[in-house]
């Protein structure tokens, strides 16, 4: 049995990326980039097929810039400046988006090493940064909690 990251819930303090990770789940070809007439699959929703950290120091070097270049070409160079903050008392602009991607840039089915296989089954979107930043800190700690390292197989699990 994988270990299973079951915190991913919609009142969480991280809705953009609980959005993201759902449509993922839900719709995987309604997901950025858009590959028409290909039937996206994504690890870590089905008990078939598990998401693989790669937990070595600098795999996120490798996915993350992959990652970027996918949002700036979708949304353009200035995408995190253009991101535009959905709250209570309207939308503000502000210098607060993120570029997200699934399968996370720690997997080994980050963006670069997804395409480096001539798949397409990777989603990116622009969402907020604390967020990002917030749920990348908490799959961080969780993965230290539970050992997951290297090469071990992880779900993820909604609430």
């Amino acid at each position: 049995m994988y270990p299973e990251f079951g915190g991913v819930g919609q009142d969480d303090g991280w809705d953009d990326v609980y959005d993201h990770l759902k449509l993922a789940s839900e719709d995987p070809d309604d997901t950025i980039p858009e590959w028409p007439g290909t039937d996206k699959e994504f690890p870590g929703f089905s008990d078939r097929y598990a998401i693989t950290r790669g937990g070595y120091m600098g795999i996120e070097d490798y996915n993350r810039p992959a990652a970027v270049a996918e949002c700036e070409h979708k949304w353009g160079v200035n995408y995190a400046r253009t991101y535009n903050l959905a709250a209570p008392w309207g939308t503000r602009p502000g210098p607060r988006g993120s570029c997200d991607e699934f399968p996370f840039n720690d997997s080994y089915q980050g963006v670069k090493y997804t395409r480096d296989k001539g798949s397409r089954n990777y989603s990116v979107a622009v969402i907020d940064h604390d967020q990002n930043t917030n749920f990348g800190s908490a799959m961080s700690v969780w993965y230290s909690k539970d050992r997951v390292i290297n090469g071990d197989r992880f779900f993820i699990r909604f609430k």
